[in-house]
């Protein structure tokens, strides 16, 4: 494939013969090969000092080169750079070479733009030449533009170790095999419209277009660098700029800290600006002071999934202002049902009612209403759904359980304990096909035994666990990945559904049924095996004990919590400004038949969190394949970090120390 990324060999030439004579260690194969302290300056960075490696990788001479400017900063980060290139020797000295790219997946920032005028890689020549015993000079230039050059003394310091001083490791792996020839005709002969949108000139032609692979990342490079160094950036293999500088300052915020200090600081920024002051999850309006917060739509759920984040964090770590934290937002979460006064509405979220809201508006999606009788201080957003009624279920079932046994928090209880009968009663009489459920019915009967002790929703429990029911859950509950179709914030949907049901089901002592749980995790971990999914192994492992063959599932959600940048800053993201990406030639939820209307577009390749940009209310329920972002004027929620942060902790995925 002619693409630098699933490139297997280097670039440059192959080892020659060494030339070096002068006295070197023995443990080494050639004079030159191992590890040289550098001092130089460069015509555009400045002075630097560092190492150079020569080492050997098969039949390959290869450079690496790791240096630090001496007057360089960013944003308060030292500046580093790291090449990672190939090396040949010849009679009289010896010549690197390392391609640096010009553009990655950052269109603007820094007051500079990716305007499609530069695409090519800058070729780094360095040429090493013999000054003495144990010590070399290097002259580096560069082509086409000449943005490297740059002079250094090399002194020898000794053989290289196990690991290079800089090593590009960042790969991509095929999600899946190439479509069957009668499937795929079948497909193309649908989208053969699609396909001519202006948006896929310049792609539909491409081999890569043509065979439809999506590809996921394995971006390992300098994560234990920058564990080392938290305070600077190491430029890999790329051209220095505001751009380059940016792209890597998200890397470093990501790999530098440990998860247990992005969790402190991602939990004191919810704090900040993320939490109404009704308690619930809002999006705050950059800039504006004293804040004010935009009502989010989908508040119910994100709330609910922050509601039991706090309560894994208090549990783990016992501090007041985790449960503080929980309690405040669950008030929030309890308000739902009770502000819109009717027994067969509840809201999508509640404000601080704000003059010249309409109140009772029935139907209005989308629209606020003020609140009813002892409710009028604030306002309520119609309608809530299947996919809010989530957020209830799964904050209610995990304070249930986490509640101290403390008088301060019967109130509470009681009217979980209430909403639970009127939970049933609504999912009862629900015209909403999704939202009466047999699933729902099974969470909504649960929780009411178990809040109330009545057995008539023991009773109803039951009956609604059909042997579809079962089946389903076993079957990986709708966990879904084809071709790079998947529905991936219903992927989401079904992790917080199937584990509050599952919490249903430990609260009522459902033993027989638990199993089916543990089979549920394990097959859905194998249908998406290849595109890393976040909270599904983590409840998997959390809560059964499933086979070693998904260990590598687990490993890689782990390494999602790795991608995530402190803080959720927002950038012009569009990879199209690489000529190696390429565009889908599926659109996403291909099953929705709407891709003609706009949008639906996805790429070939999956992006680690740290390149997806933080335009984004929830990182766990995007598509991992989309392509551009554009920062807006809201700061979007962090509660995604902290919710599967403290999830992780609670069921021993890892400790404080990862």
């Amino acid at each position: 494939m002619n693409n630098r990324w699933m490139k297997i060999a280097s670039r440059g030439a192959l080892m020659a013969v060494m030339f070096f004579v002068f006295a070197a260690p023995s443990c080494q194969s050639s004079p030159v090969d191992g590890v040289w302290n550098v001092t130089g300056t460069d015509a555009q960075l400045g002075d630097y000092t560092g190492q150079v490696e020569f080492y050997h990788d098969g039949q390959t001479l290869k450079f690496a080169r790791s240096v630090q400017y001496t007057n360089q900063a960013f944003k308060d980060y030292d500046v580093y750079t790291g090449w990672d290139g190939t090396a040949v020797s010849g009679e009289s000295d010896t010549t690197a070479t390392v391609a640096l790219r010009t553009v990655d997946y950052i269109k603007q920032a820094e007051g500079l733009a990716r305007d499609g005028s530069r695409t090519d890689d800058e070729l780094v020549t360095g040429v090493f030449v013999s000054t003495g015993k144990n010590t070399m000079s290097a002259t580096y230039t560069s082509a086409p533009v000449g943005d490297v050059s740059a002079t250094e003394t090399l002194t020898y310091v000794g053989p290289s170790g196990e690991t290079p001083i800089f090593k590009m490791d960042d790969t991509y792996y095929a999600s899946h095999n190439e479509m069957p020839s009668g499937i795929r005709n079948i497909i193309w002969n649908q989208l053969t419209e699609y396909h001519q949108l202006e948006y896929y000139d310049g792609y539909r032609d491409r081999p890569e277009f043509q065979a439809g692979i999506h590809f996921f990342p394995h971006f390992r490079t300098d994560f234990a660098w920058y564990r080392a160094h938290p305070d600077a950036l190491r430029v890999p293999n790329k051209t220095v700029d505001g751009i380059s500088l940016t792209e890597t300052m998200l890397r470093a915020r990501s790999f530098g800290p440990t998860l247990a200090e992005k969790a402190a600081l991602f939990d004191a920024d919810v704090q900040e600006y993320d939490i109404s002051p009704v308690g619930m999850i809002a999006d705050y309006v950059y800039g504006t002071e004293p804040k004010q917060w935009e009502g989010n739509h989908d508040s119910s759920l994100w709330t609910g999934v922050y509601v039991a984040g706090q309560f894994y964090r208090y549990a783990v770590t016992g501090e007041a202002e985790a449960l503080a934290n929980a309690v405040n937002s669950l008030q929030g979460m309890l308000a739902l049902m009770d502000v819109t006064g009717d027994p067969a509405e509840f809201a999508r979220t509640v404000r601080v009612h704000r003059e010249g809201t309409v109140p009772g508006v029935p139907g209005a999606y989308n629209k606020w209403n003020q609140g009813a009788e002892g409710y009028a201080d604030m306002d309520w957003e119609c309608c809530g759904n299947n996919d809010m009624v989530a957020g209830i279920f799964y904050s209610f079932a995990v304070a249930w359980t986490m509640l101290p046994d403390d008088a301060a928090y019967d109130d509470e209880r009681a009217r979980m304990a209430d909403q639970s009968e009127r939970l049933v009663a609504l999912l009862n009489v629900t015209d909403d096909k999704d939202l009466g459920s047999d699933s729902n019915k099974v969470t909504a009967n649960g929780l009411a035994y178990a809040l109330t002790g009545k057995p008539e929703y023991l009773t109803a429990y039951n009956e609604n666990f059909s042997d579809g029911l079962e089946l389903i859950l076993q079957a990986g509950g709708g966990m879904l990945y084809e071709w790079g179709i998947s529905d991936w914030s219903g992927q989401h949907l079904t992790t917080i559904d199937l584990y509050s049901r599952y919490l249903a089901s430990v609260l009522v002592d459902d033993v027989e049924r638990l199993p089916l749980y543990a089979t549920g995790w394990s097959t859905g971990m194998g249908l998406t095996k290849d595109v890393r999914y976040t909270l599904w192994p983590f409840v998997a492992y959390g809560t059964s004990e499933p086979e070693s063959k998904h260990d590598e599932v687990l490993e890689e959600a782990i390494w999602t919590m790795r991608e995530v940048p402190f803080p959720k800053e927002q950038f012009y993201i569009d990879p199209r400004v690489d000529p190696d990406y390429c565009v889908s030639p599926l659109p996403s939820l291909f099953w929705k038949l709407d891709w003609m209307d706009g949008g639906r577009h996805q790429g070939l390749y999956a992006k680690p969190i740290f390149q997806r940009g933080a335009a984004t209310a929830y990182y766990w329920k995007d598509n991992p394949l989309a392509v551009d972002q554009t920062p807006g004027s809201i700061k979007d929620p962090s509660a995604d970090y902290t919710h599967a942060y403290w999830m992780g902790r609670y069921f021993g995925i890892y400790d404080e120390t990862e």
